[in-house]
């Protein structure tokens, strides 16, 4: 025995395996002696080359079998998982699962009792998986038909009862019955023992063996004197010939014997010997039991052990067998031998007395009165006759033996192998049994073309083959029962069960037909559908059905198809059906666990027309759509795996409903989850991976939450046409969009979700579409985070949005967006966005971080942006027009900025180039500003103070820049409430007619109210053009007055050149006085402007070669001399004139690389002559 850590190992001793090979070297010596004189000629004569040769095939057989038994010897693995059997080229391995019951039984001759090492006994190991293959034929491990199990020579192991219990108990448990108790019986017997009985002529040839023996060695000594002629050892032939001998008794005897066996049914005791059988009624037995008596043979006294049964008063003894003549002392019969120490223990049943005692003592005494009741089963008092194909059989068919049978009793029909082609109708009604005497597969029966084998009483049909001709193959009315069959219907069915039949298949194999229920109750287990024409398994009119561990396979319809019926498919597998796998409608009620779909030509799992149930721990893959529900179906879906499908994996539509919960949908074709046309579903704990569009909703409702969907091509969640969804805690990552919707009559609700890695928008909104969004974060978008465009409306609240490749907010179209604490971080362009018509109304909004400007509203946008922080942002922190409100929007290079709001526009307004007087004068009204704010704070009036200006200088020198710049420090030191810009030109003040130039002179000045009114060429005003000259003057005049009336709400900045700048203000007596100062704007100089256009280049990922300043320099120097400076609109129209020869050059030099599409060489300076 070895042990090594959860597996135990029984294996022959060392001196077992050294006595084997002993005896295997002395065979393959006496081979050779044997052999080799024959081989090499030294043996002439017929008689002597003969007898030699013979004794060389004894030792070689020898030889073989002494070296598998001492190389490859019977062992025995204990494993916690498996029992693994090994002998010689044998071995078996069995799941302790598979295991129903082991004991130890004598090998037959052996004594009746286990003592090791010297008693040969047998492990017998009942297994619920049948013959084991490569088991046939003599051998160890060897498959024993008669006991239903594998049987193991234990001889060589040399095991005590002690250490089988302690081998086998732990994982047997009660399946171990040792040497003590007997398993049941198959086929339903309560007891069932098996071994042979001697023929005449056996207990004769067992007599004589002795004397046999000692002929067969005189006659080798005499052939051996008579021949003289042996080149090998004499000895040796003669221990062949013996041992040969002695294998041919043994063999005769086994020969000569006739099989046996003991059951007790329910119809009574049965013994059959040699194929033949009485049954002793229980209505004629009063005790069952073993008992020991002795006899005197040959002058000696035997023990022998019997099993006797006490009759009743009146009941006559068994009729005699032709080989068993039921010994009868009185009311007493001996049914069977047990123990025969006279016969050589070769005559009896092969078990240990105490074994069967153990098993009939409960038959032992008033077994009329309880044992009977106890013993009986559904068959009752079972006539059995057999049927047989042969001449010599007393039924050769099916329905002679059904018209021998009496009417009135149960009906056991055992049928020998062969095919039995009925050729009319049959009918079982009643108690029938139809079993095969030879095993599962060797019974064929064909029923008529046009008739099927109709089952309309209680009818068990065990390990036969019906193949039917007609439309239905087997049809039930009753109850039927099938145990190991095959069921072969070409036609419409194989297996029909009509309304208030009762079927149970267990076992079986199914082929061709489909097999159906109508108002029919059943039970299917371990049963194989195959290759069904149409449907493979019909439930309908209120079926009620249970399927466990079955497989259906290659179908042309659907697998299993309920339709106002009850199922339960539990552990199933279907494979290849044309149709649905699992289709349930009209309100049947199915629940599928634990079963696995793959590769089904169309739908996995199908409910619809009110149908529901439901669908837990299963797998369907390989299917067009994972599961279907429509029209008020309703399922609960939960722990299951939708992988691979070629269209969808979950489809919701046409009112369906249902609930889906920790499912995951992986590798769809087409749509994760599909939900339209009125589906109505709630999906909670969910992933979709790896596919087309992860959530599709087309003219549909569905309330997702917690849902994780990735990796897909399209949007992680897609809401069109028509559709309300309700979304909460998503996951969504590297999809084409997070969440979008379009079309009209779109809705979505969406609270809690993290988009991280898409492709192009976290949220886009399209169409008509509208989405209350909250609490949502979007990281790392390859384009927007927030994208609404169209007529679409967004409602939002605490959002995040990070890294946004493009911007954080994008607005576009006539979009409405409305949203409530805003934080956009690190926008590789504009952090927001908005454009067209758009119309926004954002509060709390924080933006750190772009690449551009942080907050951009193109010209026709209107709306609000209130208690806003911008930092760090490449462009412009704000671009506003004058129809957006600005209230409290601060600005700064850094975070640390906000806390000194005016740093961010003086930063940037020290940042630009030259301007030295105009920043100046800047600070010096800053200063002020600071010098008011502190005495307010000390409660000392303010001093007085004019915040009007006037920008005097040639065009392009930066006024409207630090206009725009001024109003934003102006707001961040609370001397203006926004801080906007509004640039208006002579066009903007001055009417057509008497009255219109002061109404539109009023309105600019609302629109520029808490901001910056800047009047560019403020002088024009002041010029006389002929008929409607005087309406310029109306306009000075209505400025100069509303420059005083609101002096604390409104700035007003008037630009233009020097000397003209002086007329306008001459041209008013009161508007000089108006103007706080006049900031001179010099024109730049040449190597200013030259850093503009190096500044504006690197703001475009442009560089400058080396030799290009230079000659710019010079350019911008010329151009001075001439008296035509330029400026720095100027030198921005030179850069992308810059690039435009840039483009020209590269164009004919194929695919630029990075280096060159970013350097601007001298020769892109453009010709002077052209611009300049």
């Amino acid at each position: 025995m070895v042990q090594a850590g959860g597996q135990v190992r029984l294996r022959p001793s060392p001196q077992f395996r050294r006595r084997r090979a002993s005896v295997a070297v002395f065979a393959a010596g006496a081979f050779v002696g044997c052999g080799l004189p024959v081989l090499g000629g030294a043996v002439t004569r017929p008689a002597s080359v003969l007898i030699e040769g013979l004794a060389a095939v004894v030792w070689a057989v020898v030889l073989v079998q002494q070296a598998l038994a001492a190389f490859a010897p019977v062992t025995v693995l204990v494993d916690p998982g498996f029992l693994e059997l090994r002998g010689g080229l044998r071995r078996v391995r069995l799941p302790w699962e598979a295991v129903e019951a082991m004991c130890v039984l004598p090998v037959r001759g052996g004594p009746p009792s286990y003592r090791a090492p010297q008693f040969r006994g047998t492990l017998l190991v009942r297994t619920s998986q049948g013959s084991p293959a490569g088991l046939t034929g003599r051998g160890s491990p060897r498959w024993s038909p008669s006991w239903q199990g594998i049987l193991l020579d234990l001889a060589p192991l040399a095991a005590s009862v002690e250490r089988l219990d302690q081998v086998f108990a732990p994982w047997a448990a009660d399946r171990w019955r040792g040497v003590d108790r007997l398993p049941d019986g198959p086929g339903g017997a309560s007891v069932f023992a098996s071994g042979a009985l001697l023929s005449w002529p056996g207990r004769v040839l067992l007599r004589i063996h002795g004397f046999l023996l000692l002929v067969t060695t005189v006659a080798a000594l005499f052939a051996i004197h008579l021949f003289n002629e042996f080149a090998g050892q004499p000895v040796l032939v003669v221990l062949a010939l013996v041992v040969s001998g002695t294998v041919g008794f043994r063999r005769a005897l086994l020969g000569l014997s006739r099989a046996c066996e003991l059951r007790v049914e329910g119809r009574g005791v049965v013994v059959t010997v040699g194929g033949l059988e009485r049954t002793v009624p229980w209505s004629d037995v009063a005790s069952l039991g073993v008992e020991q008596r002795t006899v005197s043979a040959a002058a000696q006294r035997f023990h022998v052990v019997t099993v006797l049964a006490r009759l009743n008063a009146g009941a006559s003894r068994p009729a005699p067998l032709p080989h068993w003549p039921f010994r009868a002392d009185g009311e007493t019969v001996e049914l069977l031998p047990v123990h025969s120490p006279a016969h050589g223990l070769l005559h009896g049943l092969t078990v240990f007395p105490a074994q069967l005692a153990d098993a009939l003592a409960p038959y032992g005494a008033d077994l009329l009165a309880g044992h009977t009741r106890r013993a009986e089963s559904v068959a009752g008092e079972a006539v059995t006759l057999r049927v047989g194909p042969g001449r010599g059989s007393a039924h050769r068919s099916l329905a002679s033996a059904l018209r021998a049978a009496p009417p009135d009793r149960p009906l056991r029909l055992l049928i020998e192998p062969g095919r039995y082609r009925e050729p009319g109708p049959l009918v079982l009604s009643g108690t029938v049994e139809l079993a095969a005497a030879g095993g599962e597969g060797q019974v064929v029966i064909e029923t008529p073309e046009q008739s099927p084998l109709e089952c309309e009483g209680d009818v068990t049909l065990d390990s036969l083959t019906v193949q039917g001709r007609g439309a239905v193959a087997v049809l039930a009315t009753g109850r039927l029962e099938l145990r190991r069959c095959r069921i072969d219907g070409p036609g419409e069915h194989a297996l029909l069960a009509g309304q208030g039949a009762e079927l149970i298949v267990r076992d079986c194999e199914i082929t061709a037909g489909r097999t159906e229920l109508v108002g029919a109750t059943g039970t299917l287990e371990r049963t194989a559908f195959r290759g069904a024409s149409g449907h493979a398994l019909v439930l309908r009119e209120r079926a009620k059905v249970v399927v466990t561990d079955c497989t259906v396979t290659d179908s042309r319809g659907r697998g299993i198809d309920v339709t106002a019926s009850t199922a339960e498919i539990r552990g199933c597998e279907f494979r290849g059906t044309g149709d649905a796998a699992v289709a349930a409608g009209d309100h049947a009620e199915v629940q599928v666990l634990g079963c696995r779909i793959d590769e089904v030509h169309a739908t996995g799992l199908a409910f619809d027309r009110q149908a529901h149930g439901t669908v837990q721990d299963t797998t369907v893959s390989g299917a067009t759509t994972g599961l279907y529900v429509a029209r008020g179906a309703e399922p609960k879906v939960r722990d299951c795996l939708f992988a691979h499908c070629r269209d969808t994996g979950v489809l919701v539509e046409d009112q369906g409903r249902g609930r889906l919960e920790k499912c995951r949908i992986e590798n769809a074709g087409r749509h994760g989850i599909g939900v339209a046309s009125g589906g109505v579903p709630v999906v909670e704990d969910c992933a979709v991976a790896f596919g087309g569009t992860g959530v599709s909703v087309h003219k549909a409702r569905g309330d997702f939450t917690r849902l994780r969907v990735h990796d897909q091509a399209e949007s992680a969640v897609e809401v069109q046409e028509g559709s309300v969804v309700e979304l909460a805690e998503l996951r969504l990552e590297r999809c084409q969009y997070g969440v979008s919707g379009r079309g009209t009559g779109v809705t979505i609700r969406l609270v809690g979700a993290v988009m991280a890695d898409m492709v192009a928008s976290g949220l886009l909104l399209q169409n008509t579409a509208r989405a209350t969004v909250e609490h949502v974060t979007v990281e790392r978008a390859g384009l927007f985070g927030l994208n609404c465009r169209d007529d679409s409306r967004l409602t939002a609240r605490d959002c995040t949005v990070t890294k946004a490749g493009e911007a954080g907010l994008l607005a576009i179209g006539s979009t409405s967006v409305e949203i409530d604490r805003l934080e956009v971080t690190a926008s590789r362009d504009k952090a927001l966005w908005v454009r067209n018509n758009s119309q926004v109304v954002l509060t709390a909004v924080r933006v750190h971080g772009a690449g551009s400007d942080g907050v951009r509203f193109e010209d026709n946008v209107y709306g609000s942006l209130t208690d806003c922080e911008v930092t760090g942002c490449e462009g412009e922190p704000v671009v506003s027009n004058d129809r957006v409100q600005l209230e409290d929007v601060r600005t700064g290079a850094t975070v640390e900025d906000i806390l000194q709001p005016e740093a961010g526009p003086i930063t940037e307004l020290q940042r630009m180039i030259g301007l030295a007087e105009a920043k100046r004068q800047v600070d010096v009204q800053v200063d002020l500003l600071r010098l008011a704010r502190w005495r307010s704070d000390t409660g000392l009036p303010p001093p007085p103070r004019a915040h009007h200006l006037v920008f005097s200088g040639p065009p392009g020198t930066g006024k409207t820049t630090v206009a725009r710049l001024y109003g934003q420090i102006l707001a961040a030191l609370g001397a203006l409430k926004k801080g906007h810009l509004v640039e208006v030109a002579r066009g903007d003040l001055v009417g057509e007619y008497l009255g219109h130039t002061a109404q539109k002179t009023r309105q600019a000045f609302e629109r520029a109210s808490g901001g910056v009114l800047f009047i560019d060429e403020a002088y024009s005003l002041a010029r006389r053009f002929g008929a409607n000259s005087d309406f310029g003057q109306e306009a000075i005049d209505v400025l100069t007055k509303l420059m005083e009336d609101h002096r604390d709400d409104i700035v007003v900045i008037a630009a233009g050149y020097t000397e003209e700048m002086r007329a306008f203000l001459d041209s008013n007596p009161g508007l000089r006085s108006r103007f706080s100062r006049i900031l001179e704007f010099d024109p730049y100089e040449p190597a200013e402007l030259t850093e503009i256009v190096a500044r504006e280049a690197e703001r475009h990922t442009y560089r400058l070669a080396p030799d290009v300043t230079d000659r710019l320099l010079e350019r911008f120097t010329r151009r001075e001399l001439r008296g035509d400076p330029a400026n720095a609109r100027d030198a921005r129209t030179l850069l992308e004139e810059m690039v435009e020869h840039q483009a020209t050059r590269l164009a004919g030099s194929g695919t630029p690389s990075r280096e060159e599409l970013i350097l601007l060489l001298a020769d892109d300076i453009p010709d002077e002559t052209a611009r300049l």
